[in-house]
C-alpha cells in the first residue's frame, strides 16, 4: 500500500508483513485447535510443530499468549485443566508477595532459559 500526499513525495507502508504474521497465527492456531479438539480428555498435550519454529518471536508469542503454552527444546505444551494452572500461579504470586514484598512478581509472566519458555508453576 502506498500513500501521496500533495507536495510531497510517495509514502510506503508495508502491510504485507503484518498480514503474512497473521496469516500464519491463524494458521498455527486452526491446527493446534483441532489437535486439542480431538485430545479433551489430556490434561497436558504436546505439540511438536515445525511450521512454529520457523516463524518470528511475533508469531510464536501470539501462540503462546493464546493458549498459556510453554516451549521446551522444539515441543510445544498446552495444559488443558479448566483453570487449575492459573489458580497455582496466584497462589505462586501472593505467596512470593507475602514472602518478599523487594521481589517483582506479575500474573502471565514466561521464564525463558536456555531456549526454553516456561509458566511460573514449572
Amino acid at each position: 500500500m502506498s500513500v501521496t500526499t500533495e507536495g510531497s513525495e510517495e509514502i510506503s507502508v508495508s502491510v504485507t508483513r503484518e498480514t503474512r504474521q497473521a496469516s500464519k497465527i491463524n494458521q498455527i492456531c486452526t491446527k493446534i485447535d483441532e489437535i486439542l479438539t480431538q485430545k479433551q480428555n489430556q490434561t497436558l498435550v504436546k505439540f511438536t510443530l515445525p511450521e512454529l519454529d520457523e516463524c518470528n518471536e511475533y508469531v510464536q508469542q501470539a501462540v503462546f499468549d493464546r493458549y498459556h503454552a510453554e516451549m521446551i527444546g522444539k515441543d510445544l505444551f498446552i495444559k488443558i485443566d479448566g483453570g487449575h494452572k492459573t489458580r497455582i500461579q496466584f497462589k505462586l504470586n501472593s505467596s512470593a508477595d507475602t514472602h518478599n514484598p523487594n521481589w517483582f512478581v506479575t500474573q502471565c509472566t514466561d521464564c525463558k532459559m536456555m531456549g526454553n519458555k516456561y509458566k511460573p508453576d514449572v
